[in-house]
């Protein structure tokens, strides 16, 4: 059974300031690319989120990092 994967507003707008950017440096198939990767770590903590760390910050939360 899967969880429901939740965004905060500043999380939702910080994805879409990041997909801005890489369309305007990088262009629109990356801006994809990276989409697609978001959606697939997002579907993964949402079918087995202890594989990412437990955020220090807020309770409930798991901390996933995402890098080239």
């Amino acid at each position: 059974m899967s969880l429901e994967v939740r965004y905060s507003i500043r999380a939702r707008k910080e994805e879409i300031d990041l997909l801005e950017y890489i369309i305007e440096k990088f262009g629109q198939e990356k801006a994809k690319e990276v989409f697609f990767r978001i959606e697939k770590v997002l579907e993964e903590i949402s079918i087995m989120p202890e594989m990412f760390q437990v955020s220090t910050k807020k309770e409930g939360l798991r901390r996933c990092v995402f890098s080239k």
